[in-house]
């Protein structure tokens, strides 16, 4: 069995009144071949699929009007091992009000559990998860110069407190920490573009920044950029694929599908069957469904 390379980007962006998590949906794995020409040598070669969703909206009964995004990078089957422990045993089952500061907590240690019991040290390397979300009923306050309390505004909409937490695995002991990060955040192999992602992201987040209306706009404008980014670097080529964003707003989320880098491959009709999600390219003529991890085709 080969092992499936963790070569993706999950890249996180506050808005203020509103979290936009964007995402690639390649998968890349090693398989052994026997080449004819050299048989007693078996060579490996990288096969690509762009069939996986990267990004899990998490929701309790308790409060449906609000959601949460987590992603991940890393081995693909360590993720997988995890993300059905969270998906069977803790969140079918999460009977609380979705409040972002105590499912960070739970979440870590949920990730803790899977991380220690389940996978070895080999499959824990370079594993990290991304949790999203905002709090629409909490907003950034400050104080004018003569001391009354004034809430910041995006538009004529107050901002909302926003949520983007980095859950890091250690190799040797599978333990998880978890840092806060406030503007964005990028895990994966977008990490080498990082500093190039937030430049050109910064461009994007003062596009209509006083204009909530045009929020779809600037997710997929964002979204066009990071992937353009990819299909232009010639170091990392196996991240790509149709690029999944979601926008998380204080009326739940927004979820949408950006081809790049050609402005005409945009237009794709999607279909939810499920957790899988199944995307019609007309003018490419192309259709490719986006399995959960758990049920990846490999």
């Amino acid at each position: 069995m080969g092992v499936v390379l963790p070569l993706t980007v999950v890249a996180a962006f506050n808005w203020f009144s509103e979290v936009v998590v964007i995402a690639d949906t390649r998968v890349s794995q090693r398989v052994k071949v026997i080449r004819p020409d050299f048989p007693e040598s078996p060579q490996d070669f990288l096969k690509t699929w762009d069939c996986l969703k990267k990004l899990y909206s998490i929701q309790s009964p308790r409060s449906p009007e609000k959601a949460a995004v987590l992603g991940f990078s890393g081995d693909i089957r360590a993720a997988k091992t995890v993300i059905v422990h969270l998906s069977k045993y803790k969140f079918q089952n999460y009977k609380r009000r979705l409040v972002m500061a105590n499912l960070k907590e739970e979440l870590r240690r949920w990730i803790e559990e899977a991380t220690v019991s389940k996978l070895e040290p080999r499959a824990r390397g370079g594993l990290k998860f991304m949790l999203c979300g905002i709090e629409p009923s909490r907003h950034m306050s400050g104080k004018r110069r003569n001391g009354k309390t004034v809430i910041f505004t995006v538009g004529s909409l107050p901002t909302s407190e926003a949520h983007i937490y980095i859950y890091t695995v250690n190799k040797d002991s599978g333990k998880v920490t978890v840092s806060k990060r406030l503007g964005s955040a990028v895990i994966g192999s977008g990490r080498r573009l990082k500093r190039e992602i937030m430049k050109k992201a910064n461009g994007a987040l003062k596009f209509g920044f006083r204009h909530p209306h045009l929020h779809q706009g600037r997710a997929f404008l964002i979204s066009h950029i990071v992937g353009l980014m990819f299909e232009e670097n010639q170091s990392i080529k196996d991240v790509g694929g149709p690029f999944q964003a979601i926008r998380i707003t204080p009326n739940g989320l927004i979820d949408m599908y950006v081809w790049p880098p050609s402005a005409k491959h945009h237009n794709v009709e999607v279909r939810h069957e499920g957790a899988r999600s199944t995307i019609f390219n007309a003018v490419l003529g192309e259709e490719y469904t986006l399995y959960p991890v758990w049920e990846l085709p490999l």
